[in-house]
This record gives C-alpha cells, structure tokens and sequence, in this order.
C-alpha cells in the first residue's frame, strides 16, 4: 500500500488505498505488540475441535479462525 505512493488515481482511489494501509498498519501493529505472547491457551472440544486462546483475535484469507480473543465469550 505505502509503496503505492499518494499521487495517481481518483479521489475514491486514493481514499481506499489509505483506509487499507491505516487497516493493514493497525494490524501489523498489534502482531508486533504480542509477538512472543500471541498464543497461550488451547481448549480441545468434545468434537474433536481444538480453539486457541491469545491475547489477540486472527483469522486467516479464508476468514476461519486461528487464534480466539481470551475476552471472547467463546474462550
């Protein structure tokens, strides 16, 4: 995104390009904050399914969840 630079495109372009860097820097940003904590917990379900427990909340592309936010009501 930064490498993008801020001139070409429409108004509406640029806008876009900018709330996806400022989304992907506020992300970026909490990964670092926890990097040697990130994960600790798991809760290993009676249906053979396994839930992570961290400090943070993360989803991969496909949106299916890695890692369970430890305030969330699941956890």
């Amino acid at each position: 995104m930064l490498a993008q630079g801020g001139g070409g495109g429409t108004h509406q372009n640029r806008s876009e390009r900018d709330s996806f860097a400022g989304m992907y820097a506020q992300r970026l940003g909490r990964l670092w904050a926890v990097e040697n904590g990130l994960c600790f917990g798991r809760l290993d379900g009676a249906d053979q399914t396994t839930l992570y427990v961290g400090r943070i909340g993360l989803a991969d592309d496909d949106q299916r969840r890695l890692l369970i936010d430890w305030r969330a009501p699941v956890a």
